[in-house]
């Protein structure tokens, strides 16, 4: 049985930001209620950090959702390959490229990844989100349930 890992990215506390943990919460509500053939685990976190390196390298396929700044419409999923960036690496917050780098040096092994980032427009405090976003993550999570219907 294929392996999957959803993992939502992104701080509750800071508006939009929080769109990873909340599609983690959407997807959670919905896959509860399906029946699949496939072993699925969701998890979210602030951000990423080395000890997912060893997390990450046990599943066949990782999806990463995370909110985003850059200009796109208001959703884009796309395929994730190891990149190195030694001048980036601390003892916190690396990007999913970096932890399947982590993944194929330490583990010899990386899954097939993708990210699914949901455009975001307000970061400051505050546990709501923009209107606009919320519209954003529910095209985000539509989406998203007909691509891993497509898996079985």
């Amino acid at each position: 049985m294929k392996k999957i890992l959803i993992y939502g990215i992104g701080n509750p506390s800071r508006q939009d930001d929080s769109l990873g943990p909340q599609f983690i919460e959407k997807f959670d509500i919905w896959i509860s209620k399906q029946n699949f053939p496939l072993e699925i685990e969701t998890t979210a976190n602030y951000q990423l950090n080395i000890e997912d390196a060893d997390l990450i390298s046990q599943k066949d396929l990782v999806i990463f959702i995370d909110a985003t700044k850059t200009d796109i419409t208001n959703f884009e999923f796309s395929s994730l390959m190891p990149r190195q960036n030694i001048s980036e690496y601390t003892t916190h917050s690396l990007n999913p490229e970096q932890i399947l780098n982590l993944c194929q040096k330490l583990y010899k092994n990386y899954p097939e990844t993708y990210m699914l980032q949901i455009k975001g427009y307000s970061w400051t405090l505050g546990e709501k989100i923009s209107e606009k976003a919320s519209r954003n993550l529910d095209d985000a999570v539509s989406y998203f349930k007909n691509w891993l219907n497509k898996l079985t």
